[in-house]
């Protein structure tokens, strides 16, 4: 666009009030939306060179509304009113074409900053110096959520400290190694990608049921909100495909499944646990697949060991036998406190982790190996275990070291 042309694009539009109203050749000037996007910045998705655009408006209910969208959605009129008039926009099939020549036109752009984006939780581009949703409040980074899945990453938004959760967690975490293993297998999750490691899957048989859920939610309010209320903590066992779907999303933080297995004495109760670890196997099998290299922690009211064939849980599921376990040091508010105090330990675990990088992260990875490796030398779920550790150690220097000013400063030196 040359200057005159500018000129005479700018002269073009004027905005009042929140409004924007556009003014024709002749002279005529009319309102265009009483909600006037107004565009912050682009980001581009390295993975497959998707441009993304940022725009602010007020909406329809008078609050102001961020979102990041596809580009191409954004300039296309037939596809404008499903990008933003869900989100309160006052766009319709009668003024797209206006909207998208304000967009057009450049308005808002100038010296926009571009940003990396992604599709997904966790590490963004492969990188290891960002991770969504928490390098947003950085600027490093945009996460465009799918229409679909929007619901779900509103449970990722952080509430309350670390200490808040450290001091809530720390009596089930020091007294029971069921609930310890879950918290460590969630904070290990964003170390299967940085590792190249194979995504692996945690599965706790609680017959009375009441730690699974505690332990579950627990280890979901490391990165969100896993709580009853919230869509994070699957209660109920969906399609596969949508399962997948979900997990890809997820991407470097865990997949939560409950009542993967419920308890059952009817006489097909061998082939409903087989089914179950095939579920379980399958969904791991997929994760890798898709790309979705990280952790999926389940529970169930019956054992998966036992079931024969192929169908028995593979190398890369951990199961923990928790039915006879104390459950005394759990607090009848444990599983509801993902509602209040959640994601600041995955925040402080995503930064201890960039910051180290990931050659010094490789490099305790393979000190732990050394150190440990023997414990569980010829147990086919060796790799999963020692991932576990780490997870351990990365809660350990997060949340749950001894209250003094000198806590260590890396994760090496707590690992």
């Amino acid at each position: 666009m040359s200057a005159d042309d500018a000129k005479g694009a700018a002269s073009a539009w004027r905005t009042e009030g929140g409004s924007l109203y556009h003014r024709t050749a002749d002279g005529t000037e009319a309102l265009v939306t009483t909600t006037v996007p107004h565009v912050l910045g682009h980001a581009l998705d390295d993975e497959d060179g998707t441009c993304y655009t940022t725009v602010s408006f007020s909406g329809l209910d008078g609050r102001s509304h961020t979102c990041t969208l596809d580009r191409g959605d954004l300039l296309t009129e037939s596809r404008i009113v499903g990008a933003l008039a869900p989100l309160g926009a006052d766009v319709t099939s009668e003024n797209a074409r206006l909207v998208v020549g304000w967009l057009t036109d450049g308005h808002g752009e100038g010296g926009a900053p571009v940003a990396r984006a992604a599709t997904h939780l966790g590490w963004v581009s492969g990188s290891w110096d960002a991770f969504l949703p928490f390098a947003e409040d950085d600027g490093d980074a945009r996460l465009v959520v799918p229409r679909h899945l929007r619901r779900l990453a509103r449970a990722f938004v952080p509430s309350g400290t670390t200490l808040e959760w450290a001091r809530a967690m720390r009596e089930p975490y020091e007294g029971s190694m069921a609930f310890r293993a879950m918290l460590s297998a969630s904070a290990a999750a964003p170390l299967v990608r940085m590792l190249g490691l194979r995504p692996f899957a945690l599965y706790l048989f609680d017959g009375r049921n009441t730690m699974a859920y505690a332990a579950l939610a627990a280890a979901g309010s490391v990165w969100g909100d896993a709580s009853a209320a919230a869509p994070y903590l699957m209660g109920h066992v969906p399609p596969l495909a949508d399962a997948l779907d979900v997990a890809s999303f997820l991407r470097d933080v865990p997949y939560l499944q409950h009542n993967l297995l419920p308890y059952t004495d009817a006489s097909d109760a061998q082939a409903v646990r087989a089914a179950a670890a095939e579920r379980l196997r399958a969904h791991v099998s997929g994760r890798a697949l898709r790309g979705a290299s990280s952790v999926t922690l389940a529970a169930g009211e019956m054992p998966l060991t036992g079931v024969p064939g192929p169908s028995s849980p593979p190398a890369r599921v951990l199961e923990i036998d928790d039915d006879t376990g104390d459950k005394s040091c759990l607090a009848p508010e444990t599983g509801e406190v993902a509602m209040r105090l959640h994601g600041t330990v995955g925040r402080g675990i995503a930064r201890v982790l960039a910051e180290s990088g990931a050659d010094e992260v490789r490099r305790v990875w393979e000190a732990a190996q050394a150190c440990l490796g023997p414990l569980v030398l010829g147990e086919p779920a060796r790799e999963p275990i020692l991932a576990v550790c780490l997870g351990d150690a990365l809660l350990r220097l997060v949340a749950f070291l001894p209250e003094r000013p000198s806590a260590p400063s890396g994760y090496a030196e707590i690992a």
